[in-house]
């Protein structure tokens, strides 16, 4: 994983940043530009989508990212949806799948793609709930798309920083 980075990097990497926004994040301009840095300069929408885009994370790393995005708002779905479990069984069967105890078609028999899609569709009356079915939505795709979910993720949040200091802690353990 890539975790330091030069002013040019971040100047030809900045995703939806103008130049001149980029070289006013701190970091940059002081040119001493870690991961750590920019987790404590950026939004943290903004964070996730350069750790995922830009940090040369492995497939099953941005799978995990997702996850633990997923699992961290979790009890806001569950709390508006309290007996629906599927969300919960897909991430379960997810996490299965990435640590190799069950195989791609056994997560594909138990449905829990069409349970996530499912869930999704019918969670967009509430934007927190919502944002909890996009989140663990990741978790089943998990590819280029993950920073949106995260984003999502930390929009379900009361405050970012609860979830960023979540997300500080995945990126601690890589």
């Amino acid at each position: 994983m890539k975790g330091e980075f030069t002013r040019k990097f971040m100047t030809s990497n900045r995703g939806c940043y103008s130049r001149e926004q980029m070289l006013n994040v701190k970091c940059v301009k002081e040119n001493n530009i870690t991961l750590e840095n920019l987790f404590n300069d950026l939004p943290i929408k903004d964070f996730c989508w350069f750790f995922v885009r830009k940090c040369e994370l492995t497939i099953e790393q941005k799978q995990r990212f997702s996850l633990h995005c997923a699992k961290s708002v979790l009890y806001i779905f569950e709390k508006e949806h309290p007996k629906d479990k599927r969300i919960r069984e897909c991430i379960d069967a997810k996490e299965q799948y990435i640590d190799g105890n069950i195989t791609k078609e056994e997560l594909e028999i138990k449905q829990k793609r069409a349970a996530a899609v499912y869930v999704y569709d019918t969670a967009n009356a509430n934007a927190y709930a919502s944002a909890a079915a996009n989140a663990y939505a990741a978790a089943i795709y998990a590819y280029d798309v993950v920073y949106a979910y995260a984003a999502a993720a930390a929009d379900a949040y009361d405050a970012d920083d609860a979830f960023g200091k979540t997300v500080w802690e995945f990126v601690l353990e890589q």
